[in-house]
């Protein structure tokens, strides 16, 4: 909940909030990118056995509306990359 007086990151320690904050974004672009610089994906999970499917499940309209009505618009997006305030928008400008 504090913000550290200093990171170190490659050998380097930076106090400034900028150079701070650039260490921070080069640590988490190295950690979630590949060698190509596109963001790595995950392998699909192994086949379970034994496990029930979900092969009747029942939505309707008026329940995914409560959902959508519920976001935070001020969340970050999901793993679609779609902002929650344009799910939202777009359940407004439809009803």
């Amino acid at each position: 909940n504090s913000i550290p007086a200093s990171v170190t990151f490659n050998g380097t320690t930076h106090c400034s909030a900028i150079d701070k904050a650039e260490a921070f974004n080069s640590f988490f672009y190295s950690t979630f990118t590949n060698d190509s610089g596109s963001v790595s994906q995950l392998d699909p999970p192994a086949p379970r056995m034994n496990v029930p499917l979900l092969d009747n499940v029942y939505l309707t309209e008026k329940m995914i509306f409560e959902v959508l009505t519920k976001l935070d618009p001020h969340k970050a997006p999901g793993s679609d990359g779609l902002p929650t305030y344009v799910l939202k928008l777009k359940n407004v400008l439809w009803n």
